[in-house]
């Protein structure tokens, strides 16, 4: 048996034509929904552009021409973006955006071609925010690779220990060197490992003072492996706010790792197992 087309759409709509002819019937007018257009509200759209940002000098972007300045390490710092880039002039260099919106090269304390002037570099690393304060590693060609920071003041300056001048490990030295990938924050507090030149390779921090300090463990002096020798903490990371890391403490193993932790004193111990 064939069905109307017209009737085919009906039955699939779910309406009952047994109904419609009741209605009828009995003078009962069905009402069909009618479509329309709705006129909406006045809507804007909204488009984005993306646009080179430049330094002082407008034109082709911080390093003009097709070198590129390479920019990386973006860090926010209490809405300020701070980055490693390199110009024709400065090499690479520590760089903020500041409140205009334009790139502008960090100075230290000597105004003129950022941390180490000339195009020599400082090149500025592992940049880290600290409670709103700005940490990384940089080397200003007069004492190395050390820990800097930028003051209140918006300017970069030295991380000193308890005896001030020249940083962590006085010369030209190194105190981080590559090992800077290290700094981490835990509750406001960096930890970091550092080489003062006495002690080798031991677990730093900045104290409330804002002073570089070795991190003891349960017998103080010289850190976890008293010596020359260090201790080489690593792989440094903020569980729930205590450090955990790795470390040789000379005395468990032979020249191997153990776990350690930060405890709610600030010493560093060993984590032990079911059998201490």
């Amino acid at each position: 048996m064939l069905i109307r087309p017209w009737l085919k759409r009906l039955m699939s709509r779910g309406t009952s034509w047994r109904g419609s002819a009741v209605r009828a019937r009995a003078g009962v007018r069905s009402v069909s929904p009618r479509q329309g257009i709705e006129a909406l509200e006045a809507r804007v759209v909204l488009a984005a552009e993306a646009v080179i940002v430049e330094d002082g000098v407008a034109g082709g972007g911080i390093n003009p021409g097709n070198a590129d300045s390479s920019p990386r390490f973006f860090t926010d710092v209490n809405g300020t973006v701070y980055f490693s880039a390199t110009d024709a002039a400065n090499g690479r260099e520590l760089w903020r955006i500041n409140g205009s919106g334009v790139a502008e090269l960090v100075e230290d304390a000597v105004p003129g071609g950022g941390i180490n002037p000339g195009s020599a570099t400082s090149y500025p690393g592992y940049l880290t925010n600290v409670n709103g304060t700005l940490y990384f590693s940089a080397d200003d060609g007069t004492n190395g690779d050390e820990l800097w920071r930028i003051n209140g003041s918006g300017v970069a300056e030295l991380v000193e220990d308890a005896v001030p001048g020249g940083g962590i490990r006085p010369g030209n030295a190194n105190s981080i060197s590559n090992f800077g990938k290290s700094l981490t924050n835990v509750n406001g507090t960096l930890y970091f490992r550092a080489n003062d030149g006495v002690n080798g390779f031991e677990l730093w921090r900045i104290n409330g003072s804002g002073v570089a300090e070795l991190v003891e463990d349960a017998v103080p002096g010289g850190g976890i492996n008293p010596g020359s020798a260090g201790s080489f903490p690593g792989y440094l990371t903020n569980v729930n706010g205590t450090l955990y890391f790795a470390a040789d403490d000379g005395t468990n193993g032979d020249g191997g790792y153990e776990l350690w932790r930060i405890n709610g004193s600030g010493v560093a111990e060993m984590v032990e197992d079911a059998v201490p």
